[in-house]
């Protein structure tokens, strides 16, 4: 009886993921909600459930789930990324970077986390710095189209229009979507 409802719980996690997948959002919510009534402690299925509550726009909901899981696991990477997104939604620059660079002590290869520093540096004006984030997180990861647009834009603010449009087309060859419009905007 009890490998039994170990199992249909599981289940209940594989299928939030791929509700989750589908779009299906309130569904994955509630699968896996199911699984953590008797799986409380389950950090990967908490966390799921916060980026399904995040797609929802229910970002309170998002929050306290990303809370739970650093709780449960203070170095969980994914969601300080999260709640550093979560910082800089609101304007919160300076939290926002402390959030990413927790997972740059841990991880200082993370390109993701050195590309999101970036981006809160430079709200903040550190634009030193902010450069400096941008090539390192390209450095580390050239696939990683997001750091050519930020780079990009930095760039033709700083008035390197040439280095800006460069970048740009890089993050159109990589498939990132704000890139056609920065192309337009700005190397017309």
């Amino acid at each position: 009886m009890v490998l039994t409802l170990i199992a249909c719980n599981e289940e209940e996690s594989l299928i939030g993921d791929q509700l989750f997948e589908k779009g299906q959002y309130k569904e994955a919510i509630s699968s896996y909600s199911a699984y953590l009534s008797t799986r409380p402690r389950n950090i990967k299925t908490i966390y799921n459930r916060g980026r399904a509550f995040e797609e929802l726009g229910q970002i309170d909901q998002a929050v306290l789930d990303y809370k739970r899981v650093l709780k449960l696991d203070p170095d969980h990477v994914r969601a300080h990324l999260s709640m550093g997104n979560y910082y800089f939604s609101l304007g919160q620059y300076k939290n926002a970077q402390f959030q990413y660079q927790l997972v740059i002590n841990k991880h200082p290869q993370n390109s993701l986390a050195i590309m999101y520093r970036g981006k809160a540096n430079q709200k903040l004006g550190f634009l030193t710095d902010a450069m400096q984030d941008f090539n390192s997180a390209i450095r580390i990861n050239s696939n990683n189209g997001q750091a050519y647009l930020y780079r990009g834009i930095l760039s033709y603010h700083l008035k390197h229009h040439r280095s800006a449009c460069n970048d740009f087309k890089k993050a159109k060859a990589l498939k990132v979507a704000e890139s056609d419009q920065a192309l337009e905007k700005y190397c017309q």
